[in-house]
């Protein structure tokens, strides 16, 4: 058991998040962006609230799991298990997260959104679009929307997505 272990939560969350402002991003190995810092910081602020006054060493699975029922109340699941990445991390700083990981129930990542088209694909469709008669006198707008002949000089564009 480390030294974070025999702090409150309140207080060890502090020293992780002053040690996450100098960690180097795994997947980048660059700093981590100031959006991430200002991300774990507003999700800190809900653990500190429910977590802070108990000591570290105290914090069982069976509490964790409460803590994610009643935060699962009131916001989404993405935001419940970024909170949990960082409970985490200030319990494996303690030397605790092995003996709970197994007893704690992470809510199931949200359904994907999707992703952005790339240029190329945008491309694609553009020229997939112009061997298409329905759409011979379009043009792709600003935003990259059809439009028809008519819309070009009034009325929305048509997004093809």
């Amino acid at each position: 058991m480390s030294d974070s272990a025999r702090l409150t939560f309140a207080a060890a969350l502090e020293q992780y998040l002053d040690y996450r402002k100098t960690c180097v991003s795994k997947k980048t190995k660059k700093p981590l962006t100031a959006k991430t810092k200002k991300t774990e910081g507003e999700c800190s602020i809900f653990l500190k609230a429910r977590l802070g006054p108990l000591y570290v060493k105290k914090i069982t699975a069976e509490l964790v799991n409460a803590y994610v029922e009643e935060r699962l109340r009131s916001v989404q699941r993405g935001t419940v298990r970024r909170e949990l990445d960082i409970l985490r991390g200030v319990l494996k700083r303690a030397g605790l997260w092995g003996r709970m990981s197994d007893g704690v129930n992470t809510p199931a990542p949200g359904d994907e959104i999707g992703k952005a088209l790339t240029p190329d694909e945008m491309e694609k469709i553009a020229a997939a679009a112009t061997q298409k008669p329905e759409l011979e006198g379009h043009r792709l707008d600003a935003k990259d929307r059809y439009c028809s002949p008519q819309q070009n000089r009034e009325g929305p564009a048509i997004d093809p997505r």
